[in-house]
């Protein structure tokens, strides 16, 4: 389960609770677009993607403050093994969909 308090965070950032709805969204429609290459990287055996892939995201995570999904996306980045990539994928994807 993802724990996320947007009204928390949007505090902790300085900006309007709105706003902020607007910026998870955004990043929502980013992210999802991403674990869709991450999957298909995954199943390609393309390290190099899925490791690019998952890092660009990563950073946009920890701004926002998404814990749950930065560790995923922190073992995706660092990650040669494609069934621990696949489990870490699987994970990041139902936290997304959780947003």
């Amino acid at each position: 389960i993802l724990h996320f308090d947007k009204t928390s965070i949007a505090g902790q950032l300085g900006i309007q609770v709105d706003f902020f709805d607007e910026l998870i969204e955004e990043y929502k429609r980013d992210s999802l677009r991403a674990g869709s290459e991450i999957s298909a990287a995954i199943s390609a055996f393309d390290t190099h993607a899925w490791k690019k892939t998952a890092g660009q995201l990563k950073g946009i995570s920890d701004n926002l403050r998404l814990n749950e999904i930065s560790d995923e996306l922190a073992i995706l980045s660092q990650t040669n093994d494609a069934q621990e990539a696949n489990k870490a994928s699987k994970r990041l994807n139902s936290f997304l969909e959780q947003l």
